[in-house]
């Protein structure tokens, strides 16, 4: 005999909203990580990731970055950020050397530089980072523009959906 359990469509659609909540806040997450992996590759100029705890004595500012974030972290109940630094370290490495590099350095084959727009930087950015960049600079140039040919106008307000969809406030870009 079967178990016919009815089951209520608020439920399944609660389930639905939950794990979509899931999905979308896993893609802006991934982007504060890369984001902030970036950021660590523009302030320090030798290879971060690879240093090593034992290693962190001879680098006093990343001991201390390290140290504030791990703080900032458990502050609002993080329980591993030691797992959160991994993933970063992982970031800031494809983001300097390209997804495909070996861990001790070296652009992979280059794929993803920037190169075909103009960028003479030689370290490949990840997708997410590319998209929200060149969005966001688009979006500041036309709003600094005093007016725009309808054309322009409607890929503005495309522009501005596309930044939502990867999880960008757009209050905070400014112009």
């Amino acid at each position: 005999m079967e178990n016919k359990t009815p089951v209520v469509v608020e439920e399944v659609s609660a389930l639905v909203a939950a794990r979509n909540d899931v999905i979308e806040n896993t893609k802006v997450r991934e982007y504060v990580h890369l984001n902030y992996a970036h950021a660590l590759n523009e302030h320090f100029s030798f290879d971060w990731f690879d240093v090593e705890n034992s290693a962190m004595v001879d680098h006093p500012a990343l001991k201390a970055e390290k140290a504030a974030l791990y703080e900032g972290l458990k502050g609002v109940g993080h329980t591993n950020p030691s797992q959160m630094w991994k993933r970063i370290r992982k970031y800031g490495r494809e983001d300097r050397y390209g997804k495909d590099a070996e861990a001790t350095g070296g652009d992979a084959d280059g794929a993803g530089d920037g190169m075909e727009t103009g960028d003479t930087s030689s370290t490949a950015r990840p997708p997410m980072v590319r998209n929200v960049e060149e969005l966001t600079a688009l979006y500041k140039f036309n709003a600094r523009q005093e007016s725009l040919p309808d054309a322009l106008f409607n890929a503005q307000q495309h522009i501005i959906k596309a930044l939502e969809c990867l999880g960008v406030d757009i209050s905070g870009l400014g112009q």
